[in-house]
């Protein structure tokens, strides 16, 4: 976990929150505390996008709720996700059209 904080400091984050357990999980306390804390305005940052959703369904449904906020979201490994930006905002909608089951 040193290298995820490391950069997290790096990329200047006021807070940061852990979870050690798996992102399978359904309850996380630093997630739970992370969107608890945050206001309009700010910009939740992940290590990697992999860390905040358990699914691509539950992914998209917390970035919408952040949107709805006026939150934005911002993934320091995977550069073109970052709803803050035009093009990050842009690819984040074309993922959010990606099938979340394997349903024909």
């Amino acid at each position: 976990m040193a290298p995820q904080i490391a950069a997290l400091k790096k990329a200047e984050c006021q807070r940061i929150f852990e979870d050690v357990a798996s992102g399978a999980k359904d309850r996380r306390e630093g997630l739970d505390a992370a969107l608890a804390y945050l206001r309009p305005n700010d910009t939740l940052v992940v290590w990697k996008i992999d860390r905040l959703g358990r699914s691509l369904a539950h992914l998209v449904a917390l970035v919408d709720e952040l949107g709805r906020r006026g939150v934005g979201f911002r993934s320091l490994t995977n550069a073109e996700i970052d709803t803050t930006t035009s093009t990050g905002g842009c690819s984040s909608t074309l993922w959010r059209c990606w099938p979340t089951s394997s349903e024909p």
